[in-house]
């Protein structure tokens, strides 16, 4: 081996190693970015033609292995439109590459990426952090079918919806057989139902609770949680709810009734609980 000759495969050996090196730097940086596929790196000799009287050294070459088709790890997101693929496939992608009049143009070309993390931009179309534009086929709303099979731009339409109120509301709960209310005290006979009786003056009935009757009624109900509704303009409300125990037959079963709040800022004699008008009886 000649002095020139050593030297050759001794910085082939080292642009080798180099090269090995800037892929784990690469691996490394983009350690954190979504779609990222690590490279590995293939080390490849090189043998040359020798004699028994002739001997050329050989060198070493570094071949970058990728690993775009090796599934990556699938994270958590809290945004709607983050997505990703759990086996093989790639999303069909389009790249923007002007703008014309506020309205994007794209290149027509249709690339493959593995990158989910899209969001929605001011034109409704799906954007990939890579600026990338997600493209899919159209779906049959009634049969759920693919409509054709030519991949076209997602773009969601932006426009306002109109708002639609909450017209049912589903709920369950369990009930005691003794509610423990404020006023309910074992020793005492039918002291965990709420009756007219328990109001001054005492109303009509219990389809309405008024504002100044509110502490009576709270002390001798228990709580039934809430839920969010929703009026004709999309205004959210808290809807609360109190379950309170009003009959026990003896040797029949117990009555409940179901009331909610209506009104919040009611004060007086104005109406702030409301009966659902339906008995449940256990």
């Amino acid at each position: 081996m000649s002095f020139f000759g050593s030297m050759t495969t001794a910085v082939t050996g080292i642009r080798a190693q180099s090269s090995a090196l800037g892929h784990i730097s690469d691996n490394i940086a983009n350690s954190q970015t979504v779609g990222f596929k690590r490279t590995d790196t293939s080390f490849q000799d090189i043998v040359t033609a020798s004699s028994s009287r002739n001997h050329l050294p050989g060198a070493v070459l570094a071949a970058p292995a990728f690993t775009n088709t090796v599934q990556g790890s699938i994270d958590a997101s809290e945004t709607p439109t983050h997505m990703a693929i759990n086996g093989e496939g790639f999303f069909i992608v389009s790249q923007q590459v002007a703008t014309v009049d506020g309205a994007p143009v794209f290149d027509g070309v249709n690339y493959y990426t593995r990158r989910g993390d899209f969001s929605m931009d001011k034109n409704g179309f799906l954007v990939n952090g890579a600026g990338y534009t997600l493209q899919g086929l159209e779906i049959d709303p009634v049969t759920g079918n693919p409509v054709g099979d030519t991949p076209s731009r997602i773009q969601i339409d932006r426009d306002f919806l109109a708002a639609n109120n909450t017209g049912t509301i589903s709920y369950k709960a369990n009930l005691p057989t003794w509610p423990k209310t404020v006023n309910a005290d074992p020793a005492i006979a039918n002291s965990e139902l709420l009756t007219v009786g328990r109001f001054t003056p005492a109303p009509a009935d219990l389809s309405v609770i008024s504002a100044a009757n509110e502490g009576v009624f709270l002390d001798n109900s228990l709580s039934g949680g809430a839920v969010t509704a929703y009026d004709a303009l999309g205004a959210p409300a808290n809807v609360q709810f109190r379950w309170a125990k009003v009959d026990n037959a003896a040797g029949g079963g117990d009555t409940w009734n179901l009331f909610y709040k209506t009104d919040d800022s009611a004060t007086g004699a104005q109406d702030k609980w409301v009966n659902i008008g339906q008995d449940y009886a256990f």
